[in-house]
C-alpha cells in the first residue's frame, strides 16, 4: 500500500455464505482462472475465482466473517484458504458455533445450546423421521444444531418434513442435493446480530445465494444477493440491496470496491496545510477537505467520515453511557454526528463562543486559536452528569490536548462530587508520542481516524505565493434575497440535550425545511451554507437533498471566524476569501472561502436576532459570484 495512503479501519464487517457465494464446487462450470481452495480424499473439491481470491487476499478494509451451513469438520477443510485470506472467525452450523482460527469458542456454543433447548425435542423427532426416509448413512449431523440429508429427491423430502415438523420449533430448507433442518431459534440472521453485539461495527455487509441466507441478508446494512431473489429482498425495511449477476463472487467484489472507495480515505483527504493570518503562536493550521467547514464538500461525504469516528467511539466505550461534547467552531457538526451514530451516546452538546440567553458558563481558553476564549454552557449539566459514565470530547484535530485538559479541569472543579471519566475522539491526531502516552496514563483514551506527525508538512508554508483576499469593504447586497423559511420551537445546540431529543428536532427541521424549498431543476448546483458554530442541521438538510434528488450537485460548507491566507497554487486548499460581517453580531468579522456560483443557496442559521448588516454582506458576496436565488432557513430556538 502506498505510504501516503492510510486505510481507515472503520469496523466494517462482511458476513458471507461460502458455498455458491464465494466458493464453488467442481459441478459448477466457471470460466476463467480458478484456484482450488478445498480437497476431499485427494481430489479437488471447491474453487474460488482468481479475481475473487486476489480481492480478498489484498483488501485491508473490512473483516470477513463467513456464516456457513457447513459442519465444523467440513469447514476445517477450508482452513488453509482462511489463513491465506486472513479470515480469523467463522460461524458454522448456520451460526450455532463460532470458530476462531479453527478453535471453537465455548461461550458462544453454550449460548447457542441455551437458545435451541426449547427446540431440541422436535429437532430429534424430525431427525428420526429423516432417518426413516433416507437412512442413517445419508445424514450428516452436528447435534443439536444442524442435520442435513443428501438425496436425489430434496424437494419431496423437504416438503414431507415440513408437513410433519412444527414450524415454531424448526426451519427446513433444501437445495439441489440436500435438505437442511435447524432449530428455529438459530439462524444466520441471529448469528450476525449476536456477533455484531460482541463487535460493534459501523457497517455490516452480507452476501448469500440461497434461502437460508435470507435472515442474514435482512440483518445487514448493505446486502448482496442474486437477481432471482429480488421479490424476497426488495420490500424489506432498511438496508440496501445490491443484486449481482454473472459470476456471483466476482460481481460482489466489483460492488465492494465501490463501497471501499466511499469509506477509505487518503491522508490528503483529511489534511491540507494552510497558513494562518497574523498568528504568532501557530503559523499554520490543517484544513480538512471532507469536513464541510472551509471547503465545499458533499454533505453525505462529511457525515460518512464522521460515522467512521463514531464507530471508534462506540467500540471503545461499549458498555458506557456517554456525553459527547463537540468543540466550537470547527467540530460542532462532528460532535453531533458522532453522538447520532454511536449507540452508547446518551447526551450531546457543543462548546461555544456565543452569549446564550440565561446561560451560565465554564470558561477555558484555546491559546493557539484566532479567538482564544471558549466556554461550556453549565445549564442542566448537574442533571446530566450523574447519568453518564464518560465525557467524550470531539475535535477535528488534536495537536497537544491542552485545551481539552483545561476543560477537564474546569469540569472537575465545578462538579467535584461527580465521578465520570473522559475520552477524546478526533478526525486527525498530531500529538507527540509523549503527550499521547501521558493521556493514556491519565486514563484519557484518544481515538482518531488518522495520526500525523507534529508539524506535519508545516515546512510547505513558505513554498506558496499568497494572494490578497477580497476583504474590504463589505460588499453591498443588490437584492434582499428570498423570503426566509422559519422553523420554530427548536433548541439551542450549545446547551446539553438528550441525543434522542436532538434527533427528533433535526428530523422535523429537515422535513419542514425541505417541504418549503423551491424545486430545483436536474443538474443544478445547490449550496447549503452553515454559519460559524451552527453546521449540523444544514449538513443534514444537504444529505437529505442528495438522497431524494441524486440528480443534483449539493455542496456544504460554513462561514467561519478563522482568518486564513489564500493562494492560487493548485496544491493549496484555499484559493478565494471574502470578508463579511457576522450574522450574529455587527462588527464581528466572518470569512467564506472558495466561493463559487450556485443556482440556489440556502443559508441555514440559528442567529437570533439575525444581524441585517451581516446578511447584506453575505448576499453581496454570493451575488458577486453570480448566485441570485438566495434564501435564509432559520432554526428558531424555543
Amino acid at each position: 500500500m502506498n505510504e501516503n495512503y492510510h486505510a481507515v479501519n472503520p469496523t466494517v464487517l462482511f458476513f458471507t455464505d461460502l458455498d455458491g457465494t464465494l466458493i464453488f464446487s467442481r459441478r459448477h462450470l466457471l470460466l476463467g482462472p480458478l484456484r482450488c481452495v478445498e480437497e476431499l480424499r485427494g481430489s479437488m473439491q471447491s474453487f474460488m475465482t482468481e479475481l475473487t481470491w486476489r480481492f480478498f487476499r489484498e483488501q485491508e478494509f473490512f473483516t470477513v466473517i463467513p456464516i456457513t451451513m457447513r459442519t465444523t469438520a467440513q469447514y476445517r477443510r477450508l482452513l488453509p484458504m482462511a489463513r491465506a485470506l486472513h479470515w480469523e472467525d467463522v460461524l458454522v452450523c448456520g451460526g450455532a458455533k463460532l470458530l476462531h482460527h479453527g478453535i471453537e469458542d465455548p461461550a458462544w456454543t453454550e449460548e447457542s445450546l441455551c437458545l435451541c433447548e426449547p427446540n431440541r425435542a422436535e429437532w430429534e423427532r424430525v431427525r428420526r423421521l429423516a432417518v426413516e426416509q433416507a437412512g442413517e448413512a445419508a445424514i450428516v449431523t452436528e447435534a443439536p444444531f444442524l442435520f442435513y440429508l443428501k438425496t436425489d429427491q430434496p424437494e419431496k423430502i423437504c416438503t414431507y418434513l415440513k408437513q410433519e415438523a412444527d414450524p415454531q420449533h424448526l426451519q427446513i430448507f433444501c437445495d439441489a442435493r440436500k435438505v437442511y433442518v435447524l432449530p428455529a431459534s438459530l439462524d444466520k440472521g441471529e448469528a450476525l446480530a449476536r456477533y455484531r453485539r460482541r463487535h460493534p461495527a459501523l457497517l455490516a455487509l452480507a452476501a448469500g445465494d440461497s434461502e437460508p441466507d435470507f435472515t442474514m441478508l435482512r440483518q445487514a446494512d448493505i446486502r448482496f444477493c442474486l437477481p432471482k431473489w429480488k421479490d424476497s429482498m426488495d420490500n424489506d425495511d432498511g438496508g440496501n440491496t445490491i443484486f449481482c449477476g454473472e459470476i456471483f463472487s466476482d460481481a460482489i467484489t466489483e460492488k465492494m470496491r465501490k463501497i471501499m472507495e466511499l469509506y477509505e480515505i487518503r491522508c490528503g483527504d483529511l489534511v491540507r496545510v494552510a497558513k494562518r493570518e497574523n498568528n504568532t503562536k501557530r503559523s499554520y493550521l490543517y484544513v480538512n477537505p471532507r469536513q464541510g467547514k472551509h471547503m465545499p464538500v458533499s454533505p453525505s461525504s462529511s457525515l460518512t467520515l464522521f460515522r467512521l469516528l463514531a464507530a471508534r467511539v462506540e467500540a471503545r466505550y461499549r458498555n458506557e453511557r456517554l456525553l459527547i461534547i463537540g468543540f466550537a467552531e470547527t467540530a460542532t457538526a462532528i460532535g453531533f454526528a458522532v453522538a447520532e451514530a454511536a449507540e452508547n451516546a446518551a447526551f450531546v452538546m457543543s462548546t461555544t463562543r456565543e452569549n446564550i440567553p440565561g446561560g451560565e458558563y465554564l470558561f477555558f481558553s484555546e491559546s493557539h486559536s484566532h479567538a482564544t476564549e471558549q466556554r461550556l454552557v453549565r445549564n442542566h449539566l448537574e442533571e446530566v452528569l450523574p447519568q453518564i459514565d464518560r465525557v467524550v470530547f470531539v475535535e477535528d484535530e488534536v495537536t497537544t490536548g491542552n485545551t481539552i485538559r483545561k476543560l477537564i479541569h474546569a469540569l472537575q472543579e465545578e462538579f467535584p462530587e461527580e465521578s465520570f471519566s473522559f475520552g477524546i475522539a478526533s478526525l486527525v491526531n498530531s500529538m507527540t508520542d509523549n503527550r499521547l502516552q501521558k493521556m493514556e496514563a491519565d486514563s484519557i483514551p484518544c481515538d482518531y481516524l488518522l495520526r500525523i506527525s507534529p508539524e506535519y508538512h508545516s515546512e510547505w508554508i513558505p513554498r506558496y505565493t499568497y494572494r490578497s483576499p477580497v476583504d474590504a469593504p463589505f460588499p453591498p447586497a443588490g437584492t434582499p434575497g428570498q423570503p426566509a423559511i422559519e422553523i420554530p420551537d427548536c433548541a439551542n445546540l450549545r446547551v446539553v440535550r438528550a441525543k434522542s431529543e436532538i434527533h427528533q428536532l433535526c428530523e422535523r427541521f429537515v422535513a419542514e425545511a425541505a417541504a418549503q424549498l423551491e424545486k430545483p431543476s436536474s443538474g443544478e448546483h445547490i449550496l447549503i451554507l452553515g454559519t460559524e458554530e451552527f453546521m449540523y442541521p444544514g449538513m443534514l438538510l444537504g444529505r437529505y437533498l442528495e438522497k431524494v434528488r441524486p440528480d443534483l450537485n449539493v455542496s456544504f460548507h460554513a462561514l467561519t471566524r478563522s482568518p486564513i491566507e489564500v493562494s492560487g497554487d493548485p496544491d493549496y486548499p484555499l484559493h478565494l476569501r471574502n470578508c463579511l460581517n457576522s450574522l450574529y453580531e455587527d462588527g464581528r468579522v466572518n470569512y467564506i472561502y472558495n466561493l463559487d456560483f450556485y443556482q440556489q443557496v440556502y443559508v441555514v442559521t440559528d442567529a437570533e436576532p439575525l444581524c441585517e448588516a451581516g446578511w447584506e454582506s453575505l448576499l453581496g458576496a454570493l451575488e458577486a459570484y453570480g448566485s441570485k436565488k438566495i434564501r435564509r432557513i432559520l432554526w428558531r430556538n424555543e
